[in-house]
C-alpha cells in the first residue's frame, strides 16, 4: 500500500476531527440563560362552587411566585389581582351566575424575567341558592313579569324590583296570603326594553334573585293613551273622548271596571283594547248609558278588542246597549275583536240618521241579548250595510240581524249559534228588504232556539225572512232540536241535519261550554266557533 495514500487519509481524517472539536466548543460557548421564565400551564379543569372560582398549575422552575387575574371580559379589564406563592390560587365573594376567564404569570427574583400570562381557562360561578325559578320567555311582557317560587324555609314576604343598571329601586311589592300560597306574583307597571333585578324576601333576608329584560312594547301605534296604570272608573265621558286626538289607542287596565254612564259621544276615530298581561280579567265597560255619535259626525272606525261589554240582568237590560245611535252621522266601520258582550238590550242599533258602512265581530262570546239582537237597522232612514260575524259564539239571544232598509252583504262563518232567536223569531230579519251581494253561511252550527215565555215554553224559530236574497252555504249543520216555525218555508238554507240535540252535541251548553263532545259529529274538526272544537 502506498505510504502516501495512507498519509494523506490520516492527516484528512485528523482535520475534520478538528473541526468537529472547534465547532462544538464554539456552541459551548454561545450557550446563554433564557431571557424569561416560561409559562405557567393549567393543571386540570378549573373548580368552582357557589360564588368562587379556582384554578391549579405547574409549577414553574425558577419562580419565586405567581400573579393570577380574574376577568369578566378577557382582560380589558380586570376584577381582582393576587400574589400567591403556590401553584394554586381561589377567587372568592365572585358575582353569581357570571362568567370569568383566569390567567397566571411566573414571577422571577428580577421582574424582567417575569413569564407572560398564561390563560388557565373560563367558568360561570353557580346560581344563587334560590327558591325563585327562572322565568320563561312567555313570562316575560313589555310591562309585566310573572315570577314564581317554592315555599320553604322561613315565610316570603315582599318582593323588590330595581334597574340593573344604577340600581334604583322601581318598586317594593308586598306579598299577601295568596299570593304565597299560589307561589307566584305578577309584577306589573315596568317599561318595555328594559333591564330589572327582581329579588325575593323573607324579611330582610334574600331568598333570590333573577335578572330579566322586559320585550319591547307588545300594543303599538302611533298615537297610544295608556291607561292601564290609572285608577278612574269614570273616565270614559264624552268631554274625555273630546280632548283626544284623531286614531287614539286606549288602552284599559285588565281586571278594572269602567263605567259608560248617560250617553257618550264620539266624534273622532278612537280604538279600544286591554293591556297585555297574566291572569287578570279583561277591562269591562259596564254600560249603565250606551254609547252613541257627535251628529254629523263622520267617523272612520271604533274598534273594541279584548274588552268585556257588560250591561245587567237584574234590571231586565233596561235601555242598555253598546251603540244606540239616534243622530245623523257617517261611520265607516265598528269592529269587535275578542270580545264578550253580555246582557244588553241590544248591541248596536241604528235609530234615524246614521249611515254605517260595515259591522263586525270575530272571536266574540255574545250572550243574554234581549229584543234589539245583536245588529238592528231600526230606521228606513238609517242604513248598516255590511255584517260580518265570524268565528263567535252567539247564545239566549232573542234575534239576531234586523233592518228596515236594503243592505249589501252578510258573512257569517265559523259560529256557534244556541237558545238563538227566542221563539218565533227570525236570525235574519230583513222583511221587505234585500241584500243585494247575498248571505254567505259557512262552517256554523245552529242549535234549539231560545224558549217563548208561554206555558209550556215554545221553541219554534224562524230562519229569514227577506224579499230578494241569495244564499251561498256549506259546511253548516243544525241539531235535531232546531225546530222551524209553520212549514219551514222559511228555513235557513243548506244546514246537514245532525241526529242528536244540542245537549248531547255540547259539553254543557246551559253554563255556555259549547265544547263538542260527540266524536262521531261529521263537523267536529270543521264546524261551530273553532274554541269549542275539540
Amino acid at each position: 500500500m502506498n505510504r502516501k495514500y495512507l498519509n494523506f487519509k490520516t492527516i484528512l481524517a485528523t482535520l475534520f476531527l478538528g473541526i468537529i472539536l472547534v465547532v462544538s466548543c464554539q456552541k459551548e460557548e454561545t450557550l446563554q440563560e433564557a431571557p424569561r421564565l416560561f409559562r405557567p400551564v393549567v393543571s386540570g379543569d378549573l373548580l368552582g362552587a357557589g360564588n368562587w372560582l379556582g384554578a391549579e398549575w405547574t409549577r414553574v422552575k425558577g419562580a419565586t411566585s405567581y400573579t393570577a387575574e380574574i376577568s369578566l371580559d378577557t382582560f380589558k379589564t380586570v376584577v381582582k389581582s393576587v400574589a400567591v406563592d403556590t401553584n394554586i390560587v381561589v377567587f372568592q365573594n365572585l358575582e353569581w351566575l357570571t362568567l370569568y376567564q383566569i390567567h397566571v404569570r411566573a414571577n422571577a427574583a428580577v421582574e424582567t424575567k417575569n413569564s407572560g400570562f398564561s390563560l388557565l381557562g373560563a367558568r360561570k360561578t353557580e346560581k344563587f341558592p334560590s327558591i325563585m325559578a327562572t322565568p320563561t320567555s312567555q313570562e316575560i311582557l313589555d310591562k309585566a313579569v310573572l315570577m314564581h317560587w317554592t315555599n320553604t324555609g322561613a315565610a316570603v314576604t315582599n318582593i323588590k324590583v330595581t334597574l340593573k343598571t344604577g340600581g334604583t329601586l322601581v318598586k317594593d311589592v308586598p306579598l299577601v296570603a295568596a299570593d304565597i300560597t299560589n307561589q307566584y306574583k305578577v309584577i306589573s307597571g315596568l317599561t318595555p326594553l328594559t333591564t330589572y333585578v327582581v329579588t325575593l324576601y323573607s324579611g330582610t333576608t334574600v331568598r333570590g334573585y333573577e335578572t330579566i329584560t322586559t320585550v319591547a312594547q307588545i300594543i303599538t301605534g302611533t298615537n297610544i293613551v295608556d291607561l292601564s296604570q290609572g285608577t278612574d272608573a269614570d273616565v270614559l265621558t264624552s268631554a274625555y273622548f273630546t280632548s283626544l286626538t284623531s286614531g287614539t289607542l286606549i288602552i284599559l287596565k285588565r281586571g278594572m271596571t269602567y263605567n259608560v254612564t248617560g250617553t257618550v259621544n264620539f266624534d273622532k276615530p278612537v280604538s279600544f283594547v286591554s293591556e297585555v298581561t297574566f291572569f287578570a280579567p279583561p277591562a269591562k265597560l259596564n254600560l249603565v248609558g250606551n254609547f252613541n255619535f257627535a251628529s254629523s259626525s263622520n267617523v272612520s272606525e271604533i274598534s273594541f278588542k279584548t274588552v268585556d261589554l257588560i250591561g245587567s240582568v237584574a234590571d231586565g237590560y233596561g235601555s242598555r246597549y253598546v251603540f244606540n245611535i239616534n243622530v245623523v252621522s257617517t261611520i265607516a266601520k265598528i269592529t269587535f275583536e275578542d270580545c264578550k258582550i253580555k246582557a244588553l238590550r241590544g248591541i248596536l242599533r241604528a235609530q234615524a240618521g246614521p249611515q254605517i258602512n260595515t259591522v263586525s265581530f270575530n272571536k266574540c262570546l255574545i250572550d243574554s241579548i234581549s229584543n234589539y239582537g245583536v245588529v238592528n237597522c231600526d230606521n228606513a232612514a238609517s242604513g248598516i250595510q255590511n255584517v260580518i260575524l265570524t268565528n263567535s259564539t252567539v247564545s239566549a239571544t232573542e234575534k239576531l240581524m234586523t233592518s228596515k232598509s236594503n243592505l249589501t252583504s252578510l258573512l257569517i262563518n265559523n259560529c256557534t249559534f244556541y237558545a238563538v232567536p227566542m221563539s218565533a223569531n227570525y236570525f235574519l230579519d230583513y222583511n221587505t228588504f234585500t241584500v243585494s251581494g247575498g248571505v254567505t253561511i259557512n262552517n256554523s252550527i245552529f242549535s234549539v232556539g231560545k224558549p217563548s215565555a208561554a206555558t209550556p215554553p215554545v221553541y219554534l224559530v224562524n230562519g229569514f225572512r227577506p224579499a230578494t236574497v241569495s244564499f251561498t252555504t256549506a259546511g253548516n249543520f243544525k241539531t235535531s232540536d232546531l225546530a222551524w216555525a209553520g212549514t219551514g218555508t222559511t228555513a235557513l238554507p243548506g244546514l246537514t241535519d245532525y241526529t242528536g240535540v244540542a245537549t248531547a252535541l255540547f259539553k254543557d251548553p246551559v253554563n255556555d261550554d259549547f265544547t263538542i263532545i260527540d266524536s262521531k259529529f261529521a263537523g267536529k274538526s270543521t264546524a261551530g266557533d273553532p274554541r269549542w272544537r275539540p
